[in-house]
C-alpha cells in the first residue's frame, strides 16, 4: 500500500511538471521556430513575463559572470552595490546552476518549469498527510492547490478572483508557479520550513530555512 502511494505521487509529481512545461514543446513546434526562448517581451506581455526577464533572468547571468553577491541589476547607479537580500541571491544561484545544466538561461527555466511545480506538489502532499493522515486525500488537495494558486493568490477579494477566471476564458492566463523565482523557488523553501517546523523543534534548522527567504 506505501509502495502503491510512493508511485502514485511520484508519477502524479511528473504529471505536474509536464502540464507546467509543456509550453516550452509544444511553442515552438506550432510556430515552426527552432530559436524558440521564454524569455521574450512584446508590447502586451503580462507582469510575471516581465518580471522574469528583466529581473529573474538577469540575476541568473550575473552568477553565471562569477558576480556571486547580488547588486542591483536595474539601476547602474546602485551597480556595485551588494544587495543584503539573500532571499534574491539563492533563487539565482540556483537557476544559474540549471542554466549550467540546461546550456543557457532560458534553458535554465524551461527546466525549473518542470522541476519546481513537482516539488511543490510533492512537499504539499506529504505536509497534508502530516496533518490528515490520509493519503489520497492528500494528494487531491495538493494537486487542487496546484491547479487554483492562481486565484488563491488573490483570495480573500473576491473580485479579483471572479476577474482572474473570467479572464482565463477570454485572454487566458498564466500560474503564478511558472517561470517565476518567487514563488516558484520560494515555495518550495518556505513549505520545507513547515514540514521541519511539524517534524521536530531544531531552531537552528529552522531559521536557516527562513533566512533564506529574506
Amino acid at each position: 500500500m506505501r509502495d502503491y502511494y510512493r508511485l502514485t505521487l511520484l508519477g502524479v509529481s511528473l504529471l505536474v511538471g509536464l502540464v507546467f512545461s509543456f509550453y516550452h514543446l509544444t511553442i515552438p513546434r506550432w510556430l515552426n521556430e527552432s530559436r524558440y526562448t521564454p524569455l521574450a517581451l512584446n508590447q502586451s506581455s503580462p507582469s510575471v513575463a516581465v518580471d522574469e526577464t528583466i529581473f529573474y533572468a538577469s540575476r541568473a547571468r550575473e552568477i553565471l559572470d562569477g558576480h556571486w553577491w547580488l547588486n542591483d541589476v536595474g539601476i547602474v547607479e546602485y551597480k556595485n552595490t551588494p544587495s543584503p537580500f539573500v532571499g534574491e541571491t539563492v533563487p539565482a544561484v540556483i537557476l544559474a546552476g540549471l542554466s549550467r545544466l540546461g546550456g543557457g538561461v532560458d534553458s535554465g527555466f524551461m527546466l525549473a518549469d518542470f522541476i519546481f511545480p513537482g516539488m511543490v506538489f510533492i512537499l504539499l502532499s506529504l505536509l497534508l498527510r502530516r496533518l490528515t493522515d490520509k493519503p489520497y486525500l492528500s494528494l487531491a488537495g495538493a494537486l487542487a492547490v496546484m491547479i487554483s494558486y492562481h486565484y488563491l493568490a488573490s483570495f480573500p477579494f473576491l473580485p479579483s478572483v471572479l476577474k482572474q477566471i473570467i479572464q482565463v476564458f477570454n485572454l487566458g492566463s498564466y500560474s503564478h508557479l511558472i517561470r517565476s523565482s518567487h514563488p516558484q523557488i520560494s515555495l518550495v523553501i518556505f513549505l520545507v520550513w513547515v514540514s521541519a517546523y511539524f517534524k521536530n523543534k531544531n531552531y537552528l534548522w529552522l531559521g536557516g530555512l527562513l533566512g533564506l527567504l529574506t
